[in-house]
């Protein structure tokens, strides 16, 4: 009788501790998906951060040869200036985006633009001409498409940032859910 009787305790005391386990991975999951959820939710904001982090790191990089090239400094200088300036360019990025935003898509649509008009044109594509030596009137067109499309960048970021008296006069909502 006895047996039997500690037969069913450590039965009990099995299934107490699978339960326990089983309790313990449900919190984890439970846990797991919220951050994984947060992290979903702000995939954005987390990624331009981090893409203005690496910019202002590589910056900084340059910054801190060019100092303590001058300068007698402590071991641990290169990194305090590489993290500042990893800080300091994801959070102009995150504050900026939109302008920067504008900036890429202008740059974009101009290359774009330009690139077309040089294909009906008949014209060689900056492409080649980067690829390639250039005689006289090679160079000439490689330097009208890179005016080309400095200029339309420039046009187009003044319209987007309703610098141009024809850009949003009354609607000055254009915020897009997802950046925010």
């Amino acid at each position: 009788m006895r047996l039997l009787q500690y037969g069913y305790t450590s039965q009990m005391l099995l299934a107490l501790q699978t339960k326990c386990l089983l309790m313990e991975h449900l919190a984890l999951f439970f846990i797991s998906g919220l951050v994984g959820g947060l992290l979903a939710l702000k995939i954005v904001v987390i990624g331009l951060f981090l893409v203005g982090a690496g910019s202002g790191a590589s910056i900084g990089i340059y910054v801190q040869h060019i100092v303590l090239g001058f300068i007698d400094a402590p071991d641990y200088v290169p990194y305090v200036i590489v993290v500042l300036f990893a800080i300091s360019g994801g959070i102009i990025l995150l504050y900026q985006k939109e302008n920067i935003f504008a900036v890429m898509a202008s740059i974009l649509g101009a290359f774009v633009f330009t690139q077309g008009w040089v294909y009906f044109a008949k014209y060689v594509n900056i492409i080649d001409l980067v690829d390639t030596k250039r005689d006289d009137t090679e160079n000439k067109q490689f330097w009208a498409q890179i005016g080309s499309i400095v200029a339309l960048s420039i046009l187009g970021s003044l319209y987007q940032w309703g610098w141009l008296s024809c850009a949003r006069k009354k609607n000055n909502d254009n915020s897009s859910p997802l950046m925010e």
